[in-house]
């Protein structure tokens, strides 16, 4: 992750948002895999990278889209505990505000519209080489953020934040709870994800490249 390095932040797209009710959201925020079984470009985290959480879990502020909305920007929805488990790092957490913005977000999490992604100081991510892989040593998480699956367009690959800005996702105003307005070209996309991941999976179990259409 050298090119990562100059990077205030480094983003990793997690699980989808549960709403617990009464305000409370939660849900895996990181999926643990292995050196058999990484992201798009090689890399992984498992139960030994350190996310430098003290305890049981630390407490890390809620944002909506890594403070890059142009209306939300910085601001912070409330807080979430992070807490280990045998396949990843999960969070559960409150939204703590009364007004329009905050119903919302709390509405397109009912409706199942938001992913959670976690953000990272860039200069303090580190990896090993493990096979062919890459093993995450160290993701200080620095944020939980809520994005639309809109903007979630890479599942499990880490982006630098100025990547991820470059996805066209639509304002916050413009997002609607209904789960029929996905947008098309984010289902797409994420089709493509999986076709992807298939084939290198096929080709890691020997199946011959030239073989596969």
């Amino acid at each position: 992750m050298n090119e990562r390095v100059n990077e205030p932040l480094v983003v990793y797209a997690g699980g989808a948002v549960k709403s617990l009710g009464r305000d409370r959201i939660a849900g895996r925020v990181i999926t643990f895999s292995s050196h058999a079984d990484p992201d798009l470009v090689g890399e992984y985290f498992d139960h030994m990278t350190d996310f430098w959480m003290t305890g049981q879990g630390d407490r890390k502020p809620i944002l909506y889209r890594h403070a890059i909305d142009s209306k939300l920007k910085r601001r912070r929805f409330g807080e979430a505990l992070l807490s280990r488990a045998a396949d990843g790092v999960w969070c559960e957490g409150q939204i703590t505000g009364r007004d329009r913005d905050s119903r919302r977000l709390l509405e397109l999490a009912e409706a199942g519209r938001l992913n959670w992604s976690t953000g990272a100081t860039g200069h303090l991510v580190e990896t090993t080489p493990v096979g062919k892989a890459q093993h995450i040593d160290s993701w200080p998480v620095a944020e939980l953020s809520l994005c639309p699956h809109d903007s979630v367009c890479e599942p499990r690959n880490i982006l630098t934040l100025k990547s991820f800005a470059n996805y066209d996702t639509p304002e916050f105003d413009d997002l609607a709870p209904d789960r029929r307005d996905y947008n098309q070209r984010a289902e797409k996309a994420m089709q493509g994800f999986y076709d992807v991941w298939a084939r290198n999976e096929l080709i890691r179990r020997g199946v011959p490249e030239s073989s596969l259409l």
